[in-house]
Order: C-alpha cells, then sequence, then structure tokens
C-alpha cells in the first residue's frame, strides 16, 4: 500500500492461497486505526466486489476500482494504477544502490588495514591468501615455522581490530622479515582480514613439507557463499 506520492506505506507478504481481496482485509484492519485521516483508497480489479462493502462498513472508507478501458486496443497508463506500478522499482533502485556502497565500504575497510589507515565499514569477504617465503632449502625450516604460528595465531585467533593490530604489526612477528622480505606479499591478506571485520579466520590448507621442509597455510575468512 502506498501513497499518491508512491511512498511506501505498509506492506504485507501472504502465502499463495489467500486471495488478494482476504490478504487486503488483513492489511486494512491493521491500518486503519494508523491513518484516521485516511478516507480514499484506489485499487485496481482483482479488489473488486465484497470488499468495496466491507470497507465502507469496517473502515469508513471509499474503495475506489481503477478500470481498465476495454475499449482502448494499445497500452495506456491507467489513472493512479502507475504510482503503485513504479514503487516496485524504486525501492529495487535503493537496494542496489545500497549493495554497491557495500561492496565499496567493503573495498576501502581491506585496504585500510594493508595501508594502515583506519575506515569505517562493516561488511566482511571471502578471501584467501598464502605466506610466501624469502629463502627455500633447510634454512627456511624453521623461520617459516616460526612465522606461519604467529600467522596463524594472529589470523583465526583474534578478530576485528585485534586481528588488524596484530597484522599491522607483522614486522616484529617471529622470522617475519625472513619468510616476507617486502610488505606487498602480506597485501592479499590484509586486504582479506581488514574486509572480514568481525568475521572468523580459518586455515584452510597447511603443509609442512613445502619444497622439502618449508610450512605454509591458507586462509579463508566468512563463509563460502553459493553461487545463485
Amino acid at each position: 500500500m502506498v501513497d499518491t506520492p508512491g511512498l511506501l506505506l505498509k506492506a504485507k507478504v501472504l502465502t499463495a492461497d489467500i486471495q488478494d481481496r482476504d490478504g487486503a482485509k488483513q492489511l486494512f484492519s491493521e491500518i486503519k486505526e494508523q491513518m484516521p485521516r485516511l478516507s480514499l483508497i484506489w485499487a485496481d480489479g482483482g479488489y473488486r466486489g465484497k470488499l468495496i462493502v466491507w470497507v465502507a462498513a469496517q473502515c469508513l472508507w471509499i474503495l475506489e476500482i481503477v478500470k481498465r478501458n476495454d475499449r482502448e486496443k494499445v497500452f495506456k497508463v491507467l489513472p493512479k494504477r502507475w504510482i503503485v506500478e513504479r514503487t516496485r522499482p524504486l525501492v529495487e533502485s535503493k537496494s542496489a544502490i545500497e549493495q554497491r556502497l557495500r561492496k565499496k565500504n567493503r573495498i576501502k575497510r581491506g585496504l585500510a588495514l594493508s595501508f594502515n589507515v583506519n575506515l569505517d565499514a562493516q561488511t566482511p569477504q571471502n578471501l584467501i591468501s598464502k605466506q610466501a617465503l624469502r629463502q627455500f632449502g633447510p634454512q627456511a625450516v624453521l623461520p617459516s615455522r616460526e612465522f606461519d604460528t604467529w600467522l596463524t595465531e594472529a589470523v583465526c585467533g583474534s578478530i576485528s581490530e585485534e586481528r588488524n593490530e596484530k597484522l599491522r604489526c607483522w614486522s616484529q612477528a617471529p622470522s617475519a622479515r625472513s619468510a616476507h622480505p617486502r610488505e606487498d606479499h602480506l597485501i592479499p591478506l590484509m586486504v582479506a582480514a581488514g574486509a572480514a571485520q568481525e568475521e572468523k579466520g580459518v586455515r584452510v590448507y597447511h603443509e609442512d613439507s613445502f619444497f622439502g621442509g618449508i610450512t605454509v597455510s591458507s586462509y579463508r575468512f566468512g563463509e563460502l557463499q553459493k553461487a545463485e
């Protein structure tokens, strides 16, 4: 139900076995005390019949049916009908804008952590990151194990700002510079963690014999979403 400019006043979701006219009675019964100034309602042909009498008796309103002119052979916008017809696109457009804003904020929050800038956004994101090592061979066994242990605790053992703060100080972790000579190695992980916010990190892959003894892990934030 919308007002004359098309703004939503009340919505009621019904099961498929309830006729529109019966659903209208439920809706009108709910709003009649809330809208004392209401006097006239326009509706399409699906609401004609006994509902008009019921509305007059129970709500003291006039229910006017906007009829189609059967003599018209081409499409013609019916008076008043177009108002409610345009409301749904307006609502869907608002939803699409909100989705774009959530996506934008998700990206901003992820980048905020990687560049150590505080921005406000609250939508989780599912991303995976794998650590890389500066050196390979036997000399990398211990550094990779130490850094992987720290990284797993930081990613999976904390959330939100606590996790972000640990990752910001990653260079102070055991064997950090041996595992990652430059910051850009960890940017994918930081973007994911920053976007995840309250979502818990989960280790989805772990191996301690990579290239002859190197320890590596992969992480995921949030739940994987099924493709629609």
